[in-house]
């Protein structure tokens, strides 16, 4: 069997671990089941699950986004495109390349439903990859730290939307269209000068994020850091 054959085989194994460890863990809670139950359910050795997971959490909560070498470099290498249209195209590609349907983004949200100690990991998880994504922008020329949390923020938001879309109404479109639509309604809030109360009350970090969607040229430092983008 080719390396290649081989890879894929075992893609599809981990993907089957953790859709059934998911599983068990919406129909009896994490600590419901064992992994003599999950390996049942897949039809494997413990031996095996261990080639593939290092623990029952690991297996539950395998599908969370990693940003992998060629996200990085996409986030480093300025493009033809606007700098927030890269992130948002990274971050759709991060939450997509797991398991990009439908039913599966629907799995994970009903996992942490039913399981809520799962939340500070997840999240940590996910603030840590937001800072990764926000240092790997700062290779970019004029994108210093402060700028590259707000469009890692403003990106985050966006994915976040798109997924709110495509789990209540799976017809709506796939997860790329509902992110292009939702960047462009932030495009219209954001760059419009009569923006009002919000640039009263939000002037330092609207004036970073302005920087980063509306001119992704531009040099102009930031003047304060956002908080971490939500989970």
């Amino acid at each position: 069997m080719s390396e290649s054959a081989t890879a894929s085989r075992r893609g599809n194994r981990r993907r089957q671990i953790v859709q059934a460890a998911q599983e068990l863990a919406i129909e009896h809670g994490l600590s419901g089941f064992t992994l003599d139950d999950l390996a049942e359910r897949v039809g494997v050795s413990r031996r095996t699950l261990f080639n593939h997971v290092e623990s029952k959490e690991a297996a539950v909560i395998g599908s969370i986004p990693v940003l992998d070498a060629d996200h990085a470099a996409a986030l480093r290498r300025p493009g033809d495109a606007p700098l927030l249209d890269d992130v948002v195209t990274v971050l759709c590609d991060v939450v997509g390349s797991e398991d990009e349907s439908v039913a599966g983004w629907q799995r994970m949200h009903d996992v942490v439903e039913r399981n809520l100690e799962l939340l500070p990991r997840i999240k940590q998880h996910m603030q840590a990859l937001a800072e990764e994504a926000a240092t790997q922008l700062t290779a970019r020329r004029g994108i210093d730290l402060p700028a590259a949390h707000a469009a890692v923020a403003v990106g985050a938001a966006v994915i976040e939307l798109a997924l709110r879309d495509c789990l209540s109404d799976p017809g709506i479109g796939t997860l790329a269209e509902r992110c292009r639509t939702h960047l462009d309604a932030v495009r219209r809030v954001v760059c419009d000068p009569g923006i009002g109360t919000l640039a009263e009350r939000c002037r330092t970090h609207l004036d970073a994020v302005r920087r980063v969607v509306c001119d992704p040229g531009t040099s102009a430092p930031a003047t304060a850091a956002p908080g971490p983008p939500p989970p």
